[in-house]
């Protein structure tokens, strides 16, 4: 349900056959696929369910992706509980890239990212360091309204701002971090920098903004970039 007048949303959400999807749901040894990318952790009741040797199923699920040469990707549900440590900490060593919002990476960590409505920069940093070393190989992403942080395992920091949206043509913020972590996987998966996937994943975004549902205005990768053109970019906050 989104607000007419601020775009913000509110989910109301039935399980449905979310859970009762499971490993043996997909068959990844026929897949001839670059990515395999799960989502969302904290959503699927079965794969959130503890596996002995792996912490979760969703863990065991995404070592025996890797072993099958995919890069694994995960994207995290907002949840105000205890339970991201129990489901979303044990799949991190079987993990080439994160996403998470800073919602979503405070209650990981048990911080608060986002500070008098500001993001706390060095708090957002120590977030996306303290994911890397608790296991993910490759990229942690973190999202939020101003951009995007991607922090390697190799010592990198990337920020990219999001776009100068004007507010008489966001139409709703549902599917937003979906869209992103499309665009960004899309550069990923054509070996693009991460500087230019960052770029791909906040038009991607802000194209998703433009219609009340989840895709309905999301165009290819061309048109999505013309709006970076179009409107600009926020200031950088690091």
């Amino acid at each position: 349900m989104t607000v007419t007048s601020t775009g913000r949303r509110t989910f109301f959400h039935q399980r449905g056959a979310n859970a009762l999807f499971d490993a043996d749901s997909i068959s990844l040894d026929t897949c001839d696929a670059k990515i395999f990318h799960l989502g969302y952790l904290l959503l699927l009741d079965r794969l959130d369910q503890p596996s002995a040797g792996f912490g979760t199923r969703a863990a065991e699920l995404l070592q025996n992706a890797s072993k099958l040469g995919f890069i694994t990707s995960v994207d995290v549900v907002s949840e105000q509980s205890d339970r991201f440590a129990r489901v979303v900490l044990p799949t991190l060593p079987f993990l080439d890239i994160i996403f998470l919002n800073e919602f979503e990476a405070g209650q990981a960590l048990l911080v608060n990212i986002r500070r008098d409505d500001q993001i706390d920069v060095p708090v957002l940093l120590k977030a996306a360091a303290a994911l890397l070393v608790a296991g993910v190989r490759r990229w942690v992403i973190i999202h939020f309204p101003e951009g995007a942080l991607a922090m390697s395992r190799d010592g990198q920091r990337i920020f990219q701002p999001s776009l100068k949206m004007p507010p008489n043509r966001i139409a709703g913020a549902v599917g937003a971090g979906d869209a992103f972590a499309a665009g960004l996987l899309l550069g990923y998966h054509n070996d693009r920098p991460m500087e230019e996937c960052l770029v791909y994943g906040v038009c991607a975004a802000a194209a998703s903004l433009r219609h009340p549902s989840t895709s309905g205005s999301v165009e290819n990768i061309s048109a999505c970039l013309a709006l970076g053109r179009e409107f600009g970019y926020r200031d950088p906050i690091l």
